[in-house]
């Protein structure tokens, strides 16, 4: 409804509807919310997405389109660990009893006595906060006819899933199951919105509109446009008031209803001199009492209205919750607080505390931020309260991280003041399992409180009044480092060995408010080498850690206090000078000279390069390494059960990653792939994830997992392929875009609007520099790290045509910060067709990443293609780099149990044959663990040991087979001392059946130097040698029968 023309009043009583037949919205959680029972998931549990579903009706495992575009695991035939909440109305006849099928938990919130309010009595639970499999049970009735709110909310762990909304009522059904009738779409109504004013002026529109009769029914009202609304009734509808645009002016008491109030800031609303009575209070535009009293709170529910409030009347807070006024608390009258917390500003709170004593009884404060704050409270004790009442303040950070200090005498009845000092200087106690108080952990706390305690049950009243603020600037504190360990301190000197980390640690003071912004504060140690080259390497926060394992989970807790940490490994011996070079905001810095570092041992430089003289593979001094091994990009794999049928393997952290290479390094491997994703290792994520404190804050715990897993890696000789970003992290428009929960992204604390946005803003590449600085100052010593892949399946995110310029600045700054040169790459997904030519040409691209996923055919073929396919700009041989095949093994959603076998294996062979620089590493980790799969790495890794595939005469040789028993898959490396030779059943190869036994097949190698050779045959599905004979060569081609074999045989020609 508008005014046109001219200023209008509109006499008649306005009622508003729920309109039929519009289904029933629901809100999906990509988490199982197992056991929350709160009234209303969306208000703290961040929606993945919403749709209106026609009806609640999915008998069996899948929930219809959506899955990924949810992010929700698991495939379309059957979701896994989601949670839905549906809200709506729905229209019941006489007697109907409702019932839920569910699996897992459900239950349903039906507004019984229509007060618009969630009452505990209005649940219906059907094996709510439990696992079930498909059950029906009735949660309500039977009822009285009419319209009910209606709320129904469904959990799915893992396994099966089921959910239904079903009743007794035959005449209306959308179907039978178990004897219930499905809800139909007709009996789902939708609440109507009554809307005044137009969102755009035209024709008149927009002039001044009195609405002088009451407004009634269960819809919403809503007033947008610039134009002035006047109400000059009393209503009772029952949806929210919502002022979007323009003015509302109350003429008449009660003219707004009892629910919920929001003002947006183009949006203003004047009391007058009627008082009103409001649910709750949000928004952040102008409220106007005038002579009036605004009551809110009523449903209990804590809100925050950053807006203007002004006038002479005042504002009565009732029931529970806090209702927090950030903007401007401006009104000269009463302030009465009848019930919950009143936040005054940024600062002030107001409260009155009901104790729970014998417990304890905590009241939250307004204001946050915990670094340099006091905590000044005023309190009126009541004469009933416990002669023991005792109080204190605390502080904690977003994940519960709690740290208190206490007042040292009881309160006594009356008046008084308490200050509470909470700076970092302080001495506040941590609780059981928190880290201790320091600067690091002060940084991270953007809560605080107060707390009250007594011995003896007490309901007391108690009333608050609290300001939180920054404490009074002191002196300048000069800066220095201290607590200065170095490792092998003898006094005058400092000793290490080469090869091994040598370390240097300290606390700074002051200490930064982010620690892991170089912009506050820098330490860099320089070491100048006996040589006379000088180094200098970064230093990270390490916070100690301690580990225990509970059977289900790695618990890690920290021990002592964190501190800056330079690690190095010397490479040479000799003398070598190191001083520390510290700077912090504002230009302050600080050089310290360390005593001289005496390095002992031989020299030592195990780290894995790109060969010097044949590009194609990598070496360390001691020779070719050749990695043989898989992707164990994470613990486990919801596409894998999906896709493969294995089930979920717990996540025990770093002990998983232990099994793993405890069996891995048992077959003979020696390279993995790692991912830094946030659900395993990563570092930087949103920050109401456990662990994670958004954007420029890193996960420690994850840290020091890492750290774990390198040394362990290390320990059994692997070397780890380390991803950086997981290419959902970089996208917004994928199945598997991750963008929503990015610290970057503004709805989580950063400031980019677009995951595209990561690649070009400047804020976001300073973001990028200070992980990758503080990821070379923590890691780059570590002999383990293969290379550094800075993403996976870049062509899968956002990066568009920024792709070449991104990756020229990143290769640049890997380059100037790792002092041992670890190679850098990136990764395409798909197969060899998909990278960009122009990133993998780049010089400073050290080597090349892809899938090998196919829809069908032989993957042998497709990996020699990879590296050899002679099409223009298709085999990426032609780029003189080594290329490394991270995942593949059927498509990206995997394949039959038999094709997966023969991939697995001859996709090893393959790789050699075809000059990749290692094995391709299988993505379904959990399928060759749970299958036992482990002895194909064996076979090859025997095969290979000793063997040195590189040179400028070395390459891939098609060789010719032939068979009774079918099609052969034949082709060898051959060097001018070797031919490395692998025959494959192509039937099997394929489809991983039949396994027909081949006798009296032949191989031909084309051309083969003339003299004495050794021919071996080897069993590649063992790595057992079978025979070894000489053989005399007259020089050409070279034809050999070969031994009777199933799926596939190896052999070597050896001169």
């Amino acid at each position: 409804i508008d005014a046109f023309g001219r200023a209008r009043t509109v006499q008649a009583a306005i009622t508003t509807y729920p309109w039929a037949g519009g289904g029933i919205t629901g809100t999906y959680i990509a988490t199982s919310l197992r056991q929350v029972a709160q009234d209303d998931w969306r208000e703290k549990h961040p929606a993945t997405g919403t749709r209106v579903d026609p009806v609640i009706h999915f008998p069996a495992n899948g929930f219809g389109p959506g899955r990924a575009e949810f992010k929700i695991g698991g495939d379309e035939g059957n979701w896994e660990n989601f949670s839905i909440q549906w809200d709506g109305w729905i229209d019941v006849a006489e007697g109907v009893t409702l019932s839920t099928r569910s699996d897992d938990g459900s239950r349903v919130w039906l507004d019984l006595n229509r007060n618009g309010q969630v009452e505990p009595t209005e649940w219906g639970s059907n094996a709510w906060g439990s696992g079930q499999g498909a059950t029906l049970r009735a949660v309500h009735g039977p009822l009285h006819a009419g319209v009910y709110a209606i709320r129904v909310q469904y959990e799915e762990g893992g396994g099966g899933n089921a959910m239904s909304l079903l009743w007794s009522d035959a005449k209306r059904s959308a179907g039978v199951i178990d004897g219930q009738h499905v809800v139909p779409p007709a009996a789902f109504l939708r609440a109507a919105f009554f809307q005044v004013g137009a969102d755009t002026v035209a024709s008149g529109a927009g002039q001044p509109l009195t609405l002088a009769g009451p407004i009634t029914g269960p819809g919403a009202v809503r007033k947008v446009g610039t134009s002035a609304l006047t109400l000059a009734a009393a209503a009772s509808y029952t949806g929210t008031t919502v002022i979007d645009a323009g003015s509302v002016l109350c003429a008449h008491d009660g003219a707004l209803p009892a629910t919920a109030l929001s003002i947006a800031q183009s949006g203003a609303l004047a009391l007058d001199r009627h008082d009103a009575i409001v649910a709750s209070l949000s928004g952040a535009g102008r409220l106007d009492l005038g002579s009036a009293t605004l009551t809110v709170g009523s449903d209990g529910k804590s809100t925050t209205f950053a807006g203007t409030i002004v006038g002479t009347g005042g504002v009565r807070k009732v029931c529970d919750g806090m209702l927090a006024i950030t903007g401007t608390a401006g009104w000269t009258g009463a302030t009465i607080l009848d019930g919950g917390s009143l936040g005054m500003g940024p600062e002030r709170t107001l409260t009155t505390a009901v104790l729970r004593a014998p417990l304890s009884t905590d009241v939250s404060l307004a204001a946050a931020d915990a670094r340099g704050r006091e905590i000044l409270v005023t309190i009126i004790v009541p004469p009933d309260a416990p002669a023991d009442l005792g109080i204190g303040a605390y502080v904690s950070d977003r994940h519960g991280h709690r740290f208190q200090r206490h007042h040292p005498r009881p309160l006594r009845p009356g008046r008084q003041q308490v200050r509470f000092s909470l700076s970092a200087d302080d001495h506040l106690r941590a609780e059981s399992g928190v880290p201790d108080w320091n600067a690091s952990e002060a940084a991270l706390c953007d809560r605080a409180g107060i707390f009250f305690w007594s011995a003896s049950a007490s309901r007391a009243r108690i009333s608050v009044d609290a300001v939180s603020r920054a404490q009074a600037a002191g002196s300048v504190e000069q800066p220095r480092l201290t607590e200065l360990r170095c490792d092998g301190d003898a006094g005058a000197t400092l000793a290490g060995r080469t090869g091994e980390r040598w370390r240097v640690s300290c606390v700074p003071k002051p200490f930064p408010a982010n620690p892991y912004d170089p912009d506050e504060f820098a330490l860099d140690a320089v070491f100048t080498a006996p040589g006379g080259a000088e180094l200098r390497v970064p230093a990270s926060l390490v916070q100690p850690m301690t580990a225990s394992d509970r059977g289900d989970c790695e618990l890690v807790s920290p021990v002592g206090d964190p501190a800056f940490e330079v690690r190095f490994r010397p490479r040479l011996p000799g003398t070598y000078t190191v001083r520390m070079i510290a700077r912090w905001s504002g230009g302050r810095t600080l050089e310290e000279p360390l005593p001289p570092l005496v390095v002992t041992g031989q020299p030592w430089d195990d780290y894995v390069r790109v060969d010097g003289v044949d590009r194609r593979f990598f070496s360390t001094p001691q020779g070719i390494f050749w990695g043989v091994g898989l992707n164990m990009r994470s613990v486990n794999d919801v596409r894998s059960k999906a896709a493969m049928a294995t089930r979920i393997t717990p996540d025990r952290g770093s002990l998983s990653y232990r099994a793993y290479l405890d069996r891995l390094a048992w077959a003979g491997g020696n390279a993995i792939e790692l991912w830094l994703s946030a659900w395993n290792l990563g570092l930087e994520w949103k920050a109401d994830i456990r662990g994670f404190y958004g954007n420029g804050r890193y996960n420690q715990e994850h840290a020091w997992q890492l750290d774990r897993v390198l040394d362990d890696a290390w320990a059994r000789g692997i070397r780890v392929n380390l991803v950086i970003y997981n290419h959902g992290q970089g996208a917004d428009g994928n199945g598997d875009a991750e963008w929503d929960h990015s610290s970057y992204n503004v709805v989580n604390g950063g400031r980019l609007q677009r995951a595209a946005e990561f690649f070009t803003d400047p804020w976001a590449l300073a973001g990028q520099e200070r992980l990758r600085r503080y990821m070379i100052a923590r890691y780059a010593d570590h002999p383990a790290i293969l290379g550094w892949k800075m993403w996976s399946e870049v062509n899968l995110t956002s990066i568009g045509g920024t792709i070449v310029p991104w990756h020229e600045r990143a290769l640049a700054r890997w380059k100037a910060l790792d002092i041992y040169q670890h190679p850098v790459t990136t990764h395409w997904c798909g197969d060899y067709r998909n990278p960009d030519r122009q990133v993998v040409a780049l010089s400073a691209l050290d080597y090349v990443c892809i899938d090998a996923y196919h829809g069908g055919g032989l993957v042998a073929q497709l990996l020699t293609d990879s590296t050899l396919h002679p099409g223009a700009q298709q085999g990426l041989s032609q780029f003189g780099k080594p290329v490394v095949v991270t995942e593949y093994g059927g498509s990206a959603f995997g394949t039959s149990q038999e094709s997966m076998v023969a991939q697995q294996t001859s996709g090893l062979w393959a790789g050699l044959v075809s000059g990749h620089a290692t094995t391709p590493l299988l993505w379904w980790i959990e399928w060759v663990d749970q299958h036992d799969r482990w002895l194909p790495y064996k076979a090859i890794a025997d095969y290979v040991r000793g063997e040195d595939l590189r040179g400028t005469e070395s390459g891939s040789v098609a060789l010719t087979g032939a068979s009774p028993g079918g099609a052969l898959w034949t082709r060898a490396w051959k060097t001018p001392t070797r031919v490395l030779g692998y025959v494959l059943d192509a039937q099997w190869g394929t489809a991983g059946v039949p396994e027909p036994a081949h006798a009296g097949a032949t191989v031909t190698v084309p051309t083969l130097e003339a003299g004495r050779w050794t021919l071996e045959w080897w069993d590649a599905g063992t790595g057992a040698r079978l025979s070894s004979a000489p053989l005399e060569h007259p020089g050409g081609a070279l034809t050999v029968p070969v031994p009777t074999f199933q799926r596939h045989i190896a052999f070597k020609l050896v001169r």
